[in-house]
């Protein structure tokens, strides 16, 4: 990932970045404990978010919240183009404790109501947001003011967009079969699943099931359960949750399968894990 430009402290990361001739096979499903905005310069793709494919147009704008899974999916070799800010909740815990900026994130289902259009944003453009962060300044503390200002103004414009788009999209569509298989698996993830019994539960073959999981989410289904639930044990270990329960109960029964796992996705073991964040 070419970054033009990388700005990070602490809870928060921005980059805008520039891919010349991208490639889908170097874009993979993933999670991450951050939330994520997201803005489409350019390029000639779809976007993956639980199960929802959005089409990308210029201008185009992403909300993923932390656990929810995602990816890019190039259709052409075109000059891949984005803005992208990651940050903590934490980020704003002292001018919002109670969270309100985060609504757009959290009051909604997984991988619904995640792209905002230019034409939804009547008091201002993200894009000179983004334009405004990426500007050089030489002394560090006034950088991160600037961008820290400059994020939250972006906050309060999505946080308005979305407050109009929940009036607009009471009257959902209903699913399909895909999202009903992403939301049954979020609903019962801590639970026996197999490709098997999911076949069995939605009526049709695990192959058929595997190949519509994969198109819809860009994962197979059981990469999508693992790093699912690797994410929900390390937000119990760091809560101080013994490591045994918290993988016994996060639905791993085996210890070592999970252990093994665990490092190869985060490369910390459980345990060192627990421990540098307990030091914190």
């Amino acid at each position: 990932m070419p970054d033009t430009y990388n700005y990070s402290y602490e809870t928060f990361q921005f980059r805008h970045s520039l891919d010349q001739h991208p490639r889908d096979s170097d874009f993979k499903m993933h999670v991450h404990e951050q939330y994520e905005i997201f803005y489409y310069i350019s390029g000639e793709a779809h976007y993956l978010v639980e199960g929802t494919e959005y089409p990308l147009e210029p201008g185009y704008l992403l909300l993923m919240r932390p656990t929810e899974s995602h990816r890019i999916k190039i259709l052409a070799d075109k000059p891949y183009e984005r803005f992208t800010l990651h940050f903590l909740p934490s980020l704003f815990d002292m001018l919002d404790p109670s969270h309100r900026l985060l609504a757009c994130f959290e009051n909604r289902p997984l991988g619904k109501q995640n792209l905002y259009l230019p034409t939804e944003f009547h008091s201002g453009y993200p894009i000179d947001l983004f334009t405004a962060m990426s500007k050089s300044i030489v002394d560090p503390e006034a950088k991160r003011l600037d961008v820290l200002i400059h994020s939250l103004s972006l906050l309060s414009l999505i946080g308005r967009a979305f407050e109009k788009k929940q009036l607009k999209e009471k009257d959902c569509a209903p699913e399909d079969v895909s999202e009903e298989i992403v939301g049954y698996i979020n609903r019962h993830l801590f639970e026996e699943l197999s490709l098997e019994f999911l076949g069995k539960h939605f009526f049709m073959s695990s192959s058929q099931l595997g190949r519509l999981f994969k198109k819809t989410t860009g994962s197979s289904v059981w990469e999508y359960i693992l790093i699912k639930r690797l994410m929900a044990v390390r937000s119990l270990i760091r809560s101080g949750i013994p490591i045994c329960k918290a993988a016994f109960d996060c639905g791993f029964h085996d210890y070592s399968a999970f252990y093994r796992a665990y490092t190869k996705k985060f490369g910390v073991s459980p345990k060192k894990d627990a421990s540098v964040w307990s030091e914190k």
